[in-house]
């Protein structure tokens, strides 16, 4: 409907353009008989009064002769030489010589007239009766397009004759038309001067009002760059401007001379031919996406084409070879600004009709010039009009936009202040809600970040426990050879399963988030789909002592994707057999209600705080530090069951009690179909879901505990990770265990104080930093150093480990051998310090007992002073010296378990919490005494 419309107003246009020549020309033609004309080679004016009836226009057959001896012929004024009657000498064509003769008759009394040639763009030579009266240009040298004067020029006749005989002799070498070809005028002198004075204004005021158009137009793209048919039409306006100072002819009357010809005929044509692609380019800016983009760029080319033409051709020859070419490609952009302009009528821009009729016209009187000047019709130059029509009509166009901006913004303004009164009701509500949502992004930021730092920590322990006791492996820690059912290389296998079943939970998160999951729904029978797994389940639940019941529903009929189902089922399975405790229970449910189906799988674990409940499901949710406080692994179990049961088109739902246990539910639309056979499922895959029974850590041996080595608790809540660490260091230290913070509290409580502390920094429950500082409350445990080993090992947490009071931090995975060394390291430190003291407190109890009785190396007395006798006195006389448990079982006979028992008998009877306790007390009982 739109191209009906865009085309029918594009024939109103041409219809118009066309219908105005005709009239226009018609008119002109019906008031030229209203004046007398020339009729073989004479014209009548004895009875034309030229004071009341004005000047004549010497039109008609005037007498012409293409050479000096040549027939004379008739030729029409103004028209084309070749067209003279009769003929033409060997010499045809537009280029050559010719001349004009007419005879006038005048009346009785003419004194004032005056001859009025206008510009012919011609050389020629004026004579009457016979007498030169001027002329303009050289007839030989106009051959290379040079012209002394191109204007009006006014000859004055005698008063006193009765009939002049005039011949113009004229020269043609450049133009495709040849002749006198602009009219030629008789009149009062006086009326004649003051028209060539008014043409010379009419050129000035068209020259000033397009210099003042374009810097109008500059000055609105200025401040307002966004509108580019400005800054067009500026562009558009200064070519225009400097091509009608050239073509009036003001360069050649202040500066005369051949090279300003020259320069300003050539800057005319250029003018004309890129003042053309700014319009084109203007028209499109003007109505963006009207006009197709590459309209002007071929005009550009062409415009550069006739510009190269123009600048490095004589005048003479582009003057005669550009003129028509570029006329025609003007018509041809007259016809595509038609179109743009009607389609822009078509989509109801208001702007466009004013713009379309001020176009109408100018290009109107545009082929009217371009047919004048080819001597179709015989009218007159009328471009100069219709460009300030044109002008008219754009500033015309640009008030109506800025009309439109100003009531727009007032429109705008109004409805701005009532928006204003309402935002400023509605500011605290949005202030509140930006906050709230500005709440939540930061705790999905934080909980994606924890997510991450979770992932390394979770891949990081099992990668820790296959590639360490794999290097100790190499190493020979374990000897020659390996026995395929050592603990070490269980540790390995299910480090491996933990490590496969993590990489996993990422890949299916990661196939749901790009699209890569499509369901292939099936129908199937729930009970039937669940049933194959429970036998698997069962085994693996066995291990752990915790007990499994199915209870079967009939009829549990839906349509889903079995291979997305089990992926769901088995998290929720799993999920339920992390959480139950040993002596538990488990159990899977399927039934119907309502239209639905339903699987539901119940543990009897610790339950879930219903804070909790509501962020269960949300992805990163169990990364977040509340949560993560009594949880571990990824959290990406639940959520991702969530996605893919609404992925099927399902609902997952949960109960729980804190102390009793959780129930999931996952029900899905009831199918009417008949359900497909199950096959039998691999347990593989449930297996690396189900959490395998971790060796637990060997109690250290009692001889080695209560030996000279240094006791060393390491505190961790995956039992692997214990258990092969104790299984690792217990060569050079009595190493201890606790599962957790809660655990090893308990140890410390029981009077026990390690050498060091190993701990894991991210437990469940306390984490290893909340366990640090408890332990640094305890006053003699807070000198006991802390080493953290953990798989989170980024500059701020560890950081945050050291400003706990840690006197190392070791991330995973670990060299066992480096762990080994810092242990020693720090704990060497400790018995130096130690050392350091004892010997200043030794020193400090010497000086005490000068002066006494008893001397201070008096071990026997200071012995019975505190009531030691028998075998203890011995053995306390060699501690005092300094001897060892071995050294005193080699001295005494006795085994070095014997004396390590009597020496803790000893400290326990005299209060002494260690052997430097022991040694003060026996330099001050024989004062006491």
């Amino acid at each position: 409907m739109q191209k009906k419309r865009m085309f029918i107003l594009v024939g109103i246009g041409a219809t118009i353009v066309i219908a105005s020549l005709a009239v226009f020309s018609l008119l002109h033609a019906r008031s030229l008989p209203l004046t007398p004309k020339a009729r073989t080679g004479l014209i009548d004016l004895s009875s034309w009064d030229f004071t009341s009836l004005g000047r004549v226009r010497l039109d008609g057959a005037w007498s012409f002769a293409r050479a000096e001896d040549g027939p004379w012929l008739e030729a029409t004024v103004p028209d084309s030489w070749d067209r003279a009657s009769g003929g033409m000498a060997p010499m045809d064509g537009p280029y050559g010589l010719g001349r004009y003769r007419l005879k006038i008759l005048l009346p009785p009394s003419h004194s004032g007239l005056a001859l009025c040639i206008p510009d012919q763009a011609i050389s020629y030579e004026l004579f009457v009766d016979g007498v030169a009266l001027g002329g303009n240009g050289d007839l030989e040298s106009e051959k290379d397009g040079y012209l002394i004067k191109r204007e009006t020029e006014l000859f004055p006749l005698d008063a006193d004759r009765d009939s002049v005989l005039l011949e113009l002799a004229v020269s043609n070498h450049q133009y495709d038309i040849g002749g006198i070809i602009n009219p030629i005028y008789i009149g009062v002198a006086r009326s004649l001067s003051e028209g060539k004075e008014l043409e010379t204004l009419r050129d000035g005021f068209l020259i000033g009002v397009l210099f003042v158009t374009a810097l109008y137009h500059l000055s609105l793209y200025l401040f307002r760059r966004s509108d580019r048919s400005n800054l067009d039409f500026f562009i558009f306006c200064l070519l225009m401007g400097i091509r009608a100072f050239c073509v009036a002819h003001y360069p050649e009357r202040i500066f005369p001379g051949r090279l300003v010809f020259s320069l300003s005929t050539r800057v005319e044509y250029l003018g004309f031919f890129f003042g053309v692609v700014a319009y084109m380019q203007f028209v499109r800016d003007l109505f963006p996406g009207l006009l197709d983009r590459r309209i002007p760029l071929v005009y550009a080319l062409a415009a550069t084409m006739g510009g190269l033409v123009v600048v490095g051709t004589p005048v003479a020859f582009f003057m005669a070879k550009t003129t028509k070419p570029f006329q025609g490609a003007v018509l041809i952009a007259g016809l595509f600004t038609f179109a743009t302009f009607a389609r822009a009528l078509a989509s109801g821009k208001r702007d466009s009709l004013v713009a379309f009729l001020g176009f109408s016209l100018f290009f109107l009187f545009l082929v009217n010039d371009i047919l004048y000047s080819a001597l179709v019709i015989h009218t007159a130059h009328l471009t100069s009009v219709g460009v300030l029509v044109f002008i008219a009509s754009q500033s015309v166009t640009v008030a109506i936009r800025f009309n439109e901006s100003y009531c727009n913004e007032m429109r705008l303004s109004r409805e701005l202040e009532d928006e204003r009164d309402r935002l400023e009701a509605r500011v605290v509500e949005r202030t509140t809600e930006l906050a709230e949502a500005n709440g939540r992004l930061a705790e999905v930021d934080r909980a994606r970040k924890a997510f991450l730092s979770n992932t390394s920590h979770e891949l990081r322990t099992p990668v820790s426990l296959i590639a360490t006791p794999l290097e100790a492996i190499i190493a020979g820690r374990y000897g020659e050879s390996v026995h395929r059912t050592a603990p070490v290389l269980s540790i390995i296998k299910r480090s491996a399963d933990r490590l496969l079943r993590l990489a996993d939970g990422l890949l299916e998160f990661l196939r749901l988030d790009s699209g890569a999951v499509i369901p292939r729904p099936v129908v199937l029978d729930l009970t039937d789909f669940a049933a194959p797994y429970m036998e698997e389940f069962a085994l693996l639940c066995e291990k752990r002592d915790i007990g499994i019941a199915f209870d079967k529903g009939r009829g549990v009929v839906a349509r889903v994707d079995p291979a997305l189902l089990e992926t769901a089922y088995l998290n929720l399975l799993s999920n339920a057999a992390k959480f139950t405790q040993p002596g538990g229970s488990i159990q899977v449910r399927t039934g119907k209600t309502e239209g639905r189906v339903w699987i539901e799988v119940a543990d009897t674990g610790p339950g879930i705080p219903p804070e909790w409940l509501p962020r269960l499901f949300e992805r990163y949710a169990a990364a977040s530090e509340s949560l993560r406080s009594s949880y571990s692994g990824f959290g990406i179990g639940l959520p991702l069951a969530a996605d893919i049961v609404r992925l099927l088109g399902g609902e997952i739902e949960v109960e729980s009690t804190r102390g009793v246990g959780s129930e999931f539910r996952m029900s899905f639309p009831k199918s009417s179909g008949v359900p497909q056979p199950m096959a039998k499922l691999s347990s593989n895959r449930l297996a690396a879901l189900v959490p395998a029974t971790a060796i637990e850590a060997p109690e250290p041996d009692r001889d080695r505990a209560g030996s000279e080595l240094p006791t060393v608790l390491v505190v961790d809540d995956d039992r692997d990770m214990t258990a092969f660490l104790v299984s690792f260091l217990s060569d050079r230290f009595a190493v201890f265990t606790a599962g957790s913070g809660d655990e090893a509290l308990s140890f410390l409580g029981s009077g026990k104080r390690p050498r060091a502390i190993v701990a894991d920094l991210m437990m469940p429950g306390m984490s290893g930093l909340e366990l640090r500082r408890k332990v640094a409350a305890i006053d003699h445990l807070a000198g006991v150093p802390f080493l953290f080993l953990s798989a989170k090992s980024d500059e701020a947490t560890r950081i945050a480990g050291l400003e706990a009071g840690a006197v190392d931090y070791l991330g995973k995975p670990f060299a066992v051998e480096e762990l080994e060394a810092r242990i020693a390291s720090v704990i060497s430190v400790g018995d130096a310090e130690r050392a350091r003291l004892e010997r200043r407190v030794i020193a400090a109890l010497r000086d005490d007992d000068r002066g006494t009785e008893v001397r201070a190396d008096d071990w026997r007395a200071a012995s019975k002073a505190i009531g030691l006798e028998g075998r203890d006195m011995e053995i306390a006389e060699l501690v005092a010296a300094g001897k060892g448990d071995k050294e005193i079982a080699v001295a005494l006979g006795y085994s070095a378990r014997t004396v390590s028992n009597r020496v803790s008998a000893i400290l326990k009877r005299t209060g002494s919490i260690n052997r430097t306790a022991l040694v003060a007390r026996l330099h001050q009982s024989p004062r006491r005494a």
